[in-house]
């Protein structure tokens, strides 16, 4: 008499043990230093030259860790812009790993014109269509103005 274990089985066990790997690989990046998820974003730069656009975030250059240790400690603050620095992108990395740590969390995007405030939720956009999948339970929802996060977080 032969033992055959069913195929549904094993590939349930194995989609069961793939989530919980998942999972625990999310909850490392969430409750582990910010740096281990900004390894992993990706931004945009539509002034490279060749097809080569997307570029990964500079965590380790000395001007963004940084501008990110001075977005850790004050709650409010003004920024000149630069765009030799991603200040805009480092404050929209900065503020997904923020609202992805936090359950219910709510942010809102301020610009001079709305369209600029489009622009803004396009880059979040980018940069979640860029993590590995497996860092969201569920993709998050995004629509032209906001983003809504599997915690229930809202970016807007």
């Amino acid at each position: 008499m032969s033992r055959l274990t069913p195929i549904g089985i094993v590939t349930r066990n194995a989609e069961a043990l793939l989530k919980q790997k998942e999972a625990a690989a999310r909850e490392r990046v969430l409750q582990g230093p910010p740096s281990a998820f900004y390894r992993m974003v990706k931004t945009l730069d539509p002034h490279a030259p060749g097809s080569l656009t997307t570029r990964p975030f500079p965590v380790g250059e000395p001007y963004v860790q940084a501008f990110l240790s001075v977005l850790e400690k004050h709650r409010r603050l003004a920024v000149p812009k630069s765009r030799q620095v991603l200040a805009t992108w480092t404050c929209l990395t900065f503020l997904l790993l923020r609202a992805m740590a936090r359950p219910g969390w709510y942010t809102a995007l301020m610009s001079m014109r709305k369209e600029e405030a489009v622009a803004l939720i396009k880059r979040i956009s980018f940069i979640i269509d860029n993590l590995p999948p497996w860092v969201f339970e569920r993709r998050p929802k995004v629509t032209r103005n906001v983003i809504e996060l599997p915690n229930a977080a809202v970016i807007e």
